[in-house]
């Protein structure tokens, strides 16, 4: 049987890739002291940073407003895709196929937590739809 996320472990996920983005990634370029790089870091902290309140909110999130966690996996993907090719202009080929396997990495994975969030959000709103049915039946009109 294959596991399935819940929403307790992508909740851990989000905060936990947050907090080693924030720590990892975003505060070297900001550190860097080239102006470009030091843009690069506020951003990228800006999404860690939003990888956090995501992962703190994910429950009501993928409830109500699933399109935000979606925007927010996006958005990092793309963050990825942009840094690789601002890359391009400063390594050298052997560096870049160095650098690709990172490119492949955050694409897969940010095509993992679409899909289950995806599913998590169907299963969440589902399960709430139901509990209202229970709680309100509709009437017979007898």
């Amino acid at each position: 049987m294959a596991m399935k996320e819940t929403v307790g472990s992508i909740r851990a996920y989000f905060i936990l890739a947050g907090v080693l983005s924030l720590l990892v990634s975003a505060m070297p370029l900001i550190k860097s002291g080239v102006p470009l790089f030091t843009a690069l870091g506020y951003v990228q902290a800006a999404l860690a940073l939003a990888f956090i309140i995501v992962g703190v909110q994910m429950q009501k999130l993928l409830e109500d407003s699933p399109g935000v966690v979606k925007a927010v996996v996006f958005a990092n993907v793309l963050l990825v895709i942009g840094l690789y090719g601002l890359m391009t202009q400063f390594l050298t080929a052997e560096q870049m196929g160095a650098q690709l396997w990172r490119v492949v990495i955050g694409v897969a994975i940010g095509a993992y937590l679409l899909t289950n969030a995806s599913r998590l959000s169907k299963e969440l709103q589902e399960k709430k739809a139901a509990e209202l049915v229970v709680e309100n039946p509709p009437s017979t009109g007898v």
